[in-house]
């Protein structure tokens, strides 16, 4: 059931006090276009009435799509974060209806909204971090002076598929992903994630990064046996 929260927000132009609804839960089958407001950022985005001035509001939130069966915790804060990775296992563990959900735990808008665009499009944000980091590598390679501080997944109006790669919050570079490259990608990890799909709630360059290592490490092992 989707829940708000009413803050009071103070102008930061004029000093004009006025409410603000904060969606702390949010359920897609009730609010049926919560998630373009999310992606847009309008959910996030108050205007005073005294003056017109904008302000984008930070708060958490758990969104839940029944449909495709996916809930994510958004929090910038430990304890609400270590409260998700609590009731997602137990949802997991103990309740059936939950078996097949995807759960995922994000600390920053930016992450929120690019879940969004990625269950949105019927992709697995595994594949793509896996992406992410081997595209990433090879722009390293290239280019040694080049630092890139985050990355962003999205779909652009022709359907392509894009990274944006930041460095000062700033594009540094824009890469599109084919859909041949996932695929495979996709062919080659799967058998091997099945087994780590109820483990991560967390799914990101780190993530990937850890699970790279690893493959690596039990390939090497499997080569000195």
């Amino acid at each position: 059931m989707s829940q708000k929260e009413i803050r009071k927000i103070t102008c930061p132009a004029c000093s004009h006090p006025y409410p603000f609804p904060l969606w702390v839960d949010v359920n897609t089958e009730e609010l049926t276009d919560i998630q373009n407001h999310i992606k847009s950022r309008e959910l996030f985005t108050c205007t005073c009435p005294e003056c017109g001035k904008k302000a984008l509001i930070d708060y958490g939130m758990l969104y839940h799509d029944p449909q495709k069966k996916l809930m994510i915790c958004y929090s910038q804060e430990e304890q609400p974060i270590q409260n998700a990775f609590q009731e997602f296992r137990k949802k997991q563990e103990e309740e059936p209806e939950y078996a097949e959900y995807v759960f995922r735990v994000v600390s920053s808008q930016n992450g929120l909204r690019e879940k969004l665009v990625i269950f949105d499009a019927d992709l697995d944000d595994r594949y793509l971090e896996i992406i992410k980091l081997i595209i990433l590598r090879n722009l390293e390679a290239k280019d040694p002076e080049l630092e890139v501080t985050g990355s962003f997944f999205l779909v652009d109006s022709e359907g392509r598929y894009i990274i944006e790669y930041l460095s000062e919050n700033k594009v540094a570079v824009t890469v599109e992903v084919k859909q041949k490259m996932y695929d495979e990608i996709k062919e080659r990890f799967h058998a091997d994630l099945l087994e780590a799909h109820d483990a991560s709630f967390i799914i990101n360059q780190a993530w990937a990064f850890e699970y790279l290592r690893f493959v690596d490490k039990r390939a090497h092992a499997m080569q000195q046996s």
